[in-house]
C-alpha cells in the first residue's frame, strides 16, 4: 500500500484489532500506488468500516476481521469481511443515521458512508451477509 493516509489508518486498525484478540488479516495482492478518490473521503470510508468489523467481532468467540485490497485495470476494491454479531439487523437498517446495537448516541458511521457515496458516483459499497457466517463490505472504487 503506497497511498499514505491509508497506509497508517489501515496498520492502526489491524494492531487495534489484535490488540481485542480478533484475528486479524491484512492481504494487498499488488501494490496499490494511488486510489481516485479523496483521500480525506477514503479514510473516512475505510476507518468506518474497519472500526464496524472490529466492534461486530469484539467478543465473539472465534472473532475475525479479514481487510483486502485488490486491484484490477480499472478498480480497486477494498474488501472488509467479519464475524456475524449475535444481533445482526438487517442490512437496510443499518444505514439508518442513528441506528445502532450498541447503545445511545451512534449510529452515524454507515450515514456518512452513504453521504460520502452519494457524492461520488465512482464509488459503489455493496454490504451482505455470507451464508450466515460472515458479514462482508466491498468498496469498489472506478480508476
Amino acid at each position: 500500500m503506497h497511498v499514505l493516509e491509508l497506509k497508517g489508518l489501515l496498520a492502526a486498525k489491524m494492531m487495534r484489532a489484535q490488540e481485542l484478540k480478533i484475528d486479524a488479516q491484512l492481504e494487498i495482492v499488488e501494490p496499490i500506488e494511488t486510489i481516485s478518490m479523496y483521500k480525506v473521503e477514503l479514510c473516512q470510508i475505510v476507518g468506518i468500516l474497519l472500526d464496524n468489523a472490529i466492534e461486530a467481532s469484539e467478543g465473539q468467540p472465534g472473532a475475525f476481521m479479514k481487510v483486502a485490497f485488490v486491484k484490477n485495470e480499472n478498480t480497486v476494491t477494498l474488501l472488509v469481511q467479519n464475524s456475524l454479531p449475535e444481533n445482526m439487523p438487517e442490512i437496510h437498517q443499518m444505514f439508518e443515521k442513528g441506528f445502532s446495537t450498541k447503545g445511545e448516541n451512534r449510529g452515524l458511521g454507515l450515514s456518512i458512508v452513504r453521504g460520502i457515496l452519494n457524492k461520488n458516483p465512482s464509488v459503489v459499497l455493496d454490504t451482505q451477509v455470507l451464508e450466515g457466517e460472515a458479514f462482508m463490505q466491498g468498496l469498489v472504487i472506478r480508476q
